[in-house]
């Protein structure tokens, strides 16, 4: 964590969802077989509390978690197909 970044929380409800949804919900880290222990931790403890996780944070970017891995694959590559109907891609 850079001198410029604190610890993360959001500050209501609505943030958290949109928190969650940006990184947790879309994070290789988390499944139903092996839930993300960052996540329980966050809600479970305050953001002062010597364990609580120091991978959320927000500096001059913004907030974010810094294990955060996608899960979602590379979109891939058009292959246009002069065969097929055009679709403005």
């Amino acid at each position: 964590m850079s001198r410029s970044a604190a610890r993360y929380r959001p500050s209501n409800g609505s943030e958290g969802d949109w928190f969650m949804s940006r990184f947790c919900w879309k994070c290789i880290k988390d499944s139903e077989a092996k839930p993300c222990r960052i996540i329980g931790r966050t809600m479970a403890l305050d953001v002062d509390h010597k364990d609580y996780p120091r991978e959320w944070i927000e500096d001059s970017d913004g907030p974010r978690c810094t294990a955060f891995s996608d899960k979602m694959p590379p979109r891939p590559t058009i292959i246009k197909d002069k065969r097929q109907i055009g679709m403005g891609l």
